[in-house]
């Protein structure tokens, strides 16, 4: 995605070390290959970790305020999510309502 808009790719969160972050940095991602809304079966942390994540990078003073001000975050349901859905005995016909509530 960063590609596609034409920027670097943030540092991954595993690589996040001590020190205050400031605008020469092109941002964190906490995304996590495997994981989704839900628990998965890859025991990848979900969407709920990744969050939390984030806040502790922004308690502990790790990014500055400027930074965060000129922050978007992008949270994407995909596949993972999907198939967790069905291997918990979800019907396939309550699908297209759970894309209008995640995709608005």
């Amino acid at each position: 995605t960063a590609r596609y808009l034409g920027v670097y790719s943030p540092i991954p969160y595993a690589k996040v070390r001590t020190g205050i972050m400031n605008n020469g940095n092109v941002g964190i991602n906490f995304a996590f290959g495997g994981s989704g809304v839900f628990p998965t079966a890859s025991f990848c942390p979900n969407v709920s970790t990744q969050i939390d994540q984030l806040r502790g990078v922004i308690n502990n003073g790790l990014v500055s305020q400027e930074l965060i001000n000129a922050s978007i975050a992008l949270v994407l349901v995909n596949g993972n999510d999907y198939s967790h859905y069905i291997d918990s005995n979800g019907t396939i016909e309550v699908l297209p309502i759970c894309l209008s509530i995640f995709c608005g």
